[in-house]
Formats: structure tokens, sequence, C-alpha cells
């Protein structure tokens, strides 16, 4: 036995190693090699130290919550327009349209009221404006919208976004939560939208546009690399870390792993400055000043008072003065050799054709002033976040910025008012979630080992096929509710009775599929199996096969009474029971079962036969 009181004092004068002395067989001290001091752990050996590191950062930071003037949650900004050392400025103006896939409405109820129209008028204004550049992230509405297309617009919107006009960022199903989403989900849903996009465009996003979720992950910063993406955008970050950030003029830094010596899964990472990511609050510091170039609000106002005005030869100088102004205030917070991106959109925009023409015109016209003016030294234009990143990485490259290392939690984006109440809100739909996701798992696995091993026909391969359409449907609706309003739970209760809706269906063919899959990979009747496959197809449910799920009290039906029991007539009475582990380890798990006896005789795995007390349940 190891006396601590007695080692304490050696250990103090690096005379013991703890390891080691564990690794002797004698429990003896004697001729032990004097080893490193101090120990070092595990993590310590592997991990790299980056520029920032996102842990020592928050205990720094104060967290004062002071008043920053125009800019709340931040500083005032000079700017002398006199300054005869400015340098030239590149400015990319990039509109986009951020659509919750659920959230006040369902998706459907999103698209039908606005995504649809919206879609509708940006394929024509791009069309026929090549100058015009749009970005976009939810690719759940691009196939609600792509079913609907005439082949002549399906060509057009192919066309724009292979030539970037359109661009289609991250390419995942939904704008993922990072802060409650299981890393398998994660992939799942990014690994559906990015082949929708192949399958259909030819194309892969090659860019990230997170903008609306609570909080931002080191581990979707990770996988976004992996899946081949090295250039982000992101926004919710508690305004006391962007200030900081803001100061030190890092809002754009290379985001890596702490074991990460080569850089492979580093990602460049763009942040947002300001409050939101709202027009009054991206082309500067100053709302008031921001808000009177949202022209969409020509009639509705803003909060600030001022309404925007139509621009014209008569204010074009002035508004340009202004607009100039915040652009090289916004300017000041970067350090990238003169270039600016100003995102130009919000929540549902450019749904009409008259959106897209007020804005683009007025913002024109300013372009034209402000380009012509040698003494602004600037330049602005429409572009892409592609062209964005491209242009920053001309003018000074990726290993000049500063790295980071760590996440962006916990998010509050003013006045203290953290975002952790979603961390454990609706809990059974989250809990609902993780159950689904193993299920469509073990589906996807069945299947495509069923599929590998079916003989070839032509009724095979068509039910085949159909079958996959249901674990498509299942992936989806999966995909789905990893939506930053899903598995958060921020959406009406009405929209979450929908996400709930849509896991339960995912549930039952994800536990059909896996059914018919093992029925058939354990050799049972051939034409038996395919008349209830096309039982299952049309929507009704066959006799057989039947799956139990390790899970119970979330199958698809509805509660524990309407489970399946399975009936014998004696102890004479055998049936068999398969149990697979979709997992590539060994495990060990309590499985339930409802029976009709209260003691069965089993033989498990060709042991002793033994008789096991069932628990009835009423």
């Amino acid at each position: 036995m190891v006396n601590f009181d007695e080692k304490f004092g050696k250990f103090k004068n690096k005379q013991w190693d703890p390891f080691q002395e564990l690794r002797k067989s004698d429990g003896s001290f004697e001729n032990l090699p004097e080893p490193d001091f101090p120990p070092k752990c595990i993590n310590q050996l592997y991990s790299q130290r980056a520029d920032i590191e996102m842990d020592s950062l928050y205990d720094r930071i104060p967290f004062e919550n002071k008043d920053g003037g125009v800019w709340k949650q931040g500083f005032e900004i000079p700017y002398d327009p006199l300054d005869q050392d400015i340098q030239e400025l590149e400015v990319i103006i990039l509109p986009h349209s951020h659509q919750d896939t659920g959230w006040i409405r369902t998706i459907d109820e999103y698209f039908e009221s606005q995504s649809r129209k919206g879609f509708d008028s940006t394929v024509d204004f791009l069309g026929k404006n090549p100058s015009s550049r749009f970005i976009y992230a939810e690719v759940s509405f691009l196939d609600l919208w792509w079913q609907t297309l005439a082949p002549s617009v399906r060509t057009l919107f192919t066309k724009l976004v292979r030539e970037g006009q359109w661009e289609i960022a991250t390419g995942g199903w939904v704008m993922n939560d990072e802060a409650l989403t299981h890393y398998g989900a994660t992939v799942s849903q990014l690994i559906e939208g990015q082949h929708w996009l192949l399958d259909n465009l030819g194309v892969l996003a090659n860019v990230s546009w997170v903008i609306d979720v609570f909080g931002h992950s080191t581990t979707e910063a990770y996988i976004l690399a992996k899946a081949g993406i090295k250039d982000i955008l992101i926004h919710r970050v508690h305004y006391e870390v962007k200030k900081s950030l803001a100061e030190n003029k890092q809002l754009e830094f290379i985001w890596k792993q702490p074991w990460d010596t080569t850089g492979e899964s580093a990602v460049f990472t763009h942040m947002l400055p300001f409050f939101s990511y709202d027009i009054p609050h991206t082309c500067g510091p100053d709302p008031a000043i921001c808000c009177q170039f949202d022209f969409m609000r020509i009639s509705l106002g803003c909060p600030w008072n001022v309404s925007p005005k139509i621009i014209d030869k008569n204010n074009v100088a002035d508004r340009a003065r202004m607009l100039v102004e915040q652009y090289r205030k916004k300017s000041k917070l970067y350090n990238n050799n003169g270039v600016l991106l100003v995102t130009l959109g919000d929540d549902f925009r450019w749904l009409t054709p008259e959106e897209w023409e007020l804005q683009v015109s007025n913002y024109e016209m300013l372009m034209r002033h402000i380009n012509g003016l040698r003494s602004y030294r600037m330049h602005i234009r429409f572009g892409t976040l592609s062209e964005y990143f491209q242009l920053v990485n001309s003018r000074k490259p990726k290993k000049e910025f500063p790295t980071l290392q760590g996440d962006f939690y916990t998010y509050a984006d003013k006045d203290d008012e953290f975002w952790n109440g979603y961390f454990t809100s609706r809990p059974s739909h989250k809990a609902m979630s993780r159950v689904v996701e193993a299920e469509v798992r073990n589906a996807d696995i069945l299947f495509s080992m069923a599929r590998h091993w079916a003989p070839s026909t032509v009724k095979s391969d068509a039910l085949f096929i159909a079958l996959y359409e249901k674990l498509t449907e299942a992936r989806r609706h999966l995909a789905l509710f990893q939506h930053h309003d899903g598995i958060v739970g921020t959406s009406k209760a009405y929209v979450m009775q929908d996400f709930r809706r849509r896991l339960a269906l995912a549930l039952s063919h994800a536990q059909n599929i896996s059914s018919f899959s093992t029925a058939f990979l354990l050799g049972s009747d051939i034409p038996e199996i395919y008349s209830n496959l096309e039982s299952l197809v049309k929507g009704s449910t066959g006799t057989i096969p039947l799956i139990v799920s390790a899970n119970p009290h979330w199958n698809a039906t509805a509660s524990m009474s309407q489970l399946h029991t399975i009936t014998l007539e004696s102890l004479e009475d055998a049936k068999t029971l398969y149990v697979y582990n979709s997992l590539p380890h060994s495990r060990e798990h309590v499985l339930k079962l409802l029976v009709n006896m209260s003691k069965i005789l089993t033989d498990i795995r060709k042991q002793v036969s033994l008789f096991v007390d069932f628990q009835q349940l009423e």
C-alpha cells in the first residue's frame, strides 16, 4: 500500500511519479528513474497553443455591460473624414435572406406564404441582372421549391448557382443548432443537404454562412472543415466577446482544434461585429443611420424615427457621405488590408420583384457616386461570400491572421441576457430526437446490407427504390428537427407539434425499414417479405416482420399499451428473438419485451436455459 503522506514530499521534490509507481509489481520505490516535472496530462501533451484561447479570454473579460453609445454593446469608433492616410477600401455588399425552417410558422406554411415567391422573384431578377448577387443556406426550402419548378426555371437556377451569382452556403438541410445536436445528426443533415446540391445542381458548398444559431461550437467548425469548407461566417457570439475581439481587430481569425498541429482542420472565420444581422446593424455601428439604407422601410419607417429616402441626384452626395462614414468605422474593426463585408438582408427578405428593384436601384446610384469620387478612396460592388473570402486571402495570407481555440458559449446579445434556457427546454423533444437518430442510423445500415445482398430483379429493384424513398424521408424529418428553432425548442407550440409529428413519422419509417431488412438478411420467406414490403410502401402495415425497439417508450405508437405483445400459447411455444447491435463494439443494454406470460423459458446464445420473471404491465 502506498503511504501518500510519506510520498507527497517526494512528489514535490520531483522524486516520485505515481504512474511509474503503479507500474511496479512489487510495490517498491527503489531505483526508479527520475520523471519529468511537473507531470503532463494527455491534453497538455497534444494541445497546441493559439493566439486567442477562449477559456482565458472569458476569464479576462470584465463583463461590465457598459453603454457603448450608438453601438450599445460596443464602443465609440473614431473617424476623421479628412484623414489623408486612409487606405483604399473594397466593399462587398451581400444580399441575403435567412429563412427559418420552422419558428412562428411551420416549414410548409413559410414556404407557401413567403419562401416560394421569394425564390421566384430572386431567380428572375438575378437572371436579368448579372451584376447582382445573393446568398442562401437552407436546402430544405430549396427542395420544396425545386419540386414546383418548370424545366426552364430549373435550368436558369442551376446556371446562376454554378456561375456563382446565387451562392448556396454551408449546404446543410437546415441551419442546425450547435449546442444540442449530436455530431451524428449534424453530419447527417449536412450530408443530406450537400447530396441534394450535388444530385440536382452538380455543386458543393465551399463556404459556410451561419448567422442565427445561438452560440457557435468548435465541433461544428471541425465538421465543416472535414466537409471541405475552409471559410465560414458566424454571428451570435456574446456581445462582450465581440467587443473584446473588435478592440484588438481580431474579428477574423483561424479557428483551430487543440490537437491540430498541421492546420488541416482549421477554418478561416469572419465574425459579424454588431447586435444583429439585419440591415440596421450591418452597415456600421450606428443602427439609426444604417436603417436609413434599408429602402424597403421607406413606407414602414425605422425604430429610430428617421425613415429611408429614395436616392436621387439632389441627395446622393449627402447620403453617400453618411454611408461612407459607417463603412469606414466598421472597417476599423478588421485587419485584412482594406476589405469590408456588408451583409444586406434579414429574415425572409428579398421576397418580391419590388424589393429587389427598390434596393438594388438605390444602392447602384450610391455605388456610382462613391466609386466615382477619388477622395473617398472606396470601391463598392455586390458580391458573394466566396468573393469576399477570396479577396481577403489575396491581400493577406491566412497564416498572418490570429489563431483561436475554443467555442462561443453561452450567448448573450445584450444586458447580460444569457440564452441558456434552451439547453433544457422541451426535454421530451430533445430525447426523442436522440432516439430517432439511433433508429434512422440502424435503418441506414440494415437497408444497405439488405440491398447489397438482394437479387436484382425488376420487382425487387422497384421495391427497394420505394423503400429508399421512405428512408430518405425519415432522414430529412430528423434533419429538419436539428434546425436552431427545432431541437432548441424556441418555436411556437403548434410548430413544435409539427416537428414531433415528423419525428414520429421518421421513427415509424426507420423501424419498418429495419424490420424488413432484418427479415430479409435472416433468410425469411422472400415472397412474404415482398408482399409485406408492398403493403409498407403503400402506407399500410404488414403482418411480418416485426421490430421491437430497444427504446420502447419512444416507439412509433402512442403509448406502451399499444406496443406489440409477444404471445406464447405455452412454455412449449417457441419464439426466436434476434438482437441487433449497430455499434462497432460490444455493449450491455436492458431489452424490454411485452409477453403474455409471467414466466418464460429462455435460451440465450445456446447457454443454460433459465426461467426469467417478467414484470407485468397493467
